[in-house]
């Protein structure tokens, strides 16, 4: 049976917690002329307060991002108020022309950004890894949303077992649709009944490893468009633990931008044949 259930920190629809509504209306959307500026102002004065980092971090987290103006406000800012102040963020601009929008959002939020003109999130992701200094890469996307306390939760599971290689967390639905919140529901069951043995429901919206275990493995391949991430994780677990989390503060919110109905073909055909490179139907990021 699925579990619908709210906790006390979630008291919004669907049982989104408030805290992550207020996010998504602070940055989600078309925005007029002026908005977007103030609001990265204010996401910068944010990234202003934190620490600076005069050493190597714990954490690097990579974020490809290809035309994402409509949530990326609302994910930098999740971004910036992390608790832990441990980390680098790193976002990749790919498959578009340097200096285009989301490229100048982000810049002007006050994140360093990396551009690369030819498109592939696997490509992306590759970049960001062999450009982070941190011990822990985390990977998410640019329509998600995260908890302020998701990197503290994250390293709470290396704390708990220190041989850790890698690991992925739960990823709800930022929805308003029954439908979405359904489909998400049934991913995140998948994720706790087949675990560590079967990577496909490890999303790459919510992962993290070891930088160097992913470089000696090769990182990601940067041919194919469709469960990068997974593909990866597969590669670590030859080589040490993966852990799946159940906690909360390690769940991020992803939007419905994508249609359902083609995910699941998606997914169908990926379990079919095992090779992201024989899915037909692509989900582009």
């Amino acid at each position: 049976m699925l579990d619908f259930a709210v906790d006390h920190r979630r008291v919004a629809a669907f049982g989104i917690p408030a805290y992550i509504r207020r996010l998504e209306r602070f940055g989600v959307g078309s925005f007029d002329t002026l908005e977007p500026e103030k609001k990265s102002a204010r996401i910068r004065a944010i990234m202003e307060r934190r620490k600076p980092i005069h050493h190597v971090p714990i954490f690097s987290v990579i974020v490809p991002m290809h035309k994402e103006t409509r949530y990326l406000l609302a994910t930098l800012r999740s971004l910036a108020e992390q608790k832990n102040e441990n980390v680098e963020f790193i976002i990749i601009s790919n498959g578009e022309p340097i200096g285009n929008p989301t490229m100048r959002l982000a810049e002007a939020s006050g994140f360093r950004v990396i551009h690369e003109r030819k498109p592939g999130v696997g490509r992306a992701r590759q970049i960001g890894l062999e450009a982070a200094r941190g011990q822990i890469i985390v990977t998410t996307d640019g329509d998600t949303l995260q908890p302020k306390k998701w990197l503290d939760a994250i390293e709470a599971e290396w704390e708990a077992v220190p041989n850790l290689v890698g690991g992925f967390g739960r990823v709800y639905a930022l929805s308003d649709s029954v439908f979405y919140h359904f489909c998400a529901q049934v991913q995140n069951v998948s994720r706790s009944v087949l675990g560590t043995n079967f990577f496909f429901c490890a999303a790459e919206a919510n992962t993290w490893f070891l930088r160097e275990a992913a470089l000696q493995v090769g990182g990601y391949n940067t041919n194919i468009t469709y469960a990068e991430g997974a593909m990866l994780m597969r590669k670590l677990a030859e080589i040490g633990e993966i852990r799946r989390s159940e906690a909360e503060d390690a769940a991020v919110y992803t939007s419905d931008r994508r249609d359902m109905t083609e995910r699941i073909k998606a997914v169908t055909q990926f379990l079919i044949t095992a090779n992201p490179k024989e899915v037909r139907y692509e989900v582009m990021r």
